[in-house]
């Protein structure tokens, strides 16, 4: 079985379409089912969301529920029987499946393929995957890929890959959205940063504008994918946190959105995959 080094330099050549080529010794070691599914829409789309569900039983089966409601119960079934074949092999073959179904995904209708991100985007946006590192790298891969063949992602992204090392332009762009949100500005903000792993307090309210705010968007949006997916949940969790945004919360959460190139989601149906209903 190869190891993690081996596979990571086999995949780094690219095929002339653009995708990375996958090694026979590689290939040979993918379930079959896996295998069978990116040969058609349905299992293409199951197959790639195999790779992102959750390792725990109990936070899966909200996934896969989550799946079922919003893709069909084929996209369902499919993800459900690689998800389990997968439990019992390296992680090293996650990222192999996801590139694999990568031409069949390219065929769908750019509506369907705007119902597949926006459930991936909330498996991954999910505080359950705040640690996921492999997970994030798949979506990033396999969702950038995507955006550009249906046109749909302007931004370079990729630049920044940790809200560490955007850190100042987080904390603008979360101050604005919890003046927006409510009477407590700070309990709101300190959703956001917990969400994305950052400390820092949040700014006065004297030092925030929505002219700072574009401008750091501007920046964040030069994040890889996932990364940009975890900061528009983080800013709604922030915006909504003392019973809804508002107008003012909702106008801005819009232009995160249309700034980070990233698709307004079911934030209720993402509650369920967190396994709650606060916070969302």
């Amino acid at each position: 079985m190869p190891n993690e080094e081996d596979l990571s330099s086999s995949l780094s050549e690219n095929r002339p379409d653009g995708d990375p080529q996958i090694p026979d010794e590689i290939l040979e070691n993918i379930p079959d089912c896996a295998k069978e599914a990116v040969g058609y829409p349905e299992g293409a789309m199951g197959a790639f969301l195999a790779v992102i569900l959750d390792g725990y039983i109990e936070v899966r089966e909200r996934e896969l529920e989550y799946i079922e409601e919003h893709l069909g119960v084929e996209v369902f079934d499919d993800a459900n029987i690689i998800a389990e074949e997968l439990d019992e092999l390296p992680l090293s073959l996650h990222r192999p499946i996801g590139l694999l179904a990568l031409p069949m995904l390219r065929t769908l209708s750019k509506e369907d393929y705007l119902k597949l991100r926006r459930t991936a985007a909330a498996l991954i946006r999910s505080e359950a995957k705040s640690d996921a590192a492999l997970e994030y790298e798949i979506f990033d891969q396999v969702v950038h890929s995507l955006d550009l063949s249906f046109g749909l992602n302007t931004a370079s992204g990729g630049e920044y890959s940790s809200a560490a090392e955007i850190a100042r332009q987080l904390r603008q762009a979360g101050s604005c959205l919890a003046y927006a949100g409510g009477s407590d500005p700070a309990g709101a903000f300190e959703i956001f940063g917990r969400r994305l792993g950052l400390d820092d307090a949040i700014l006065p309210e004297e030092e925030i504008s929505e002219t700072a705010f574009g401008a750091a968007l501007d920046e964040i949006a030069r994040a890889v994918p996932s990364l940009r997916e975890r900061v528009l949940g983080a800013l709604h969790g922030c915006a909504v946190s003392n019973g809804g945004s508002g107008e003012k919360g909702a106008k801005l959460l819009a232009a995160a959105a249309a700034a980070l190139h990233t698709l307004l989601p079911d934030w209720d149906g993402e509650s369920v995959l967190r396994g709650e209903d606060e916070d969302v």
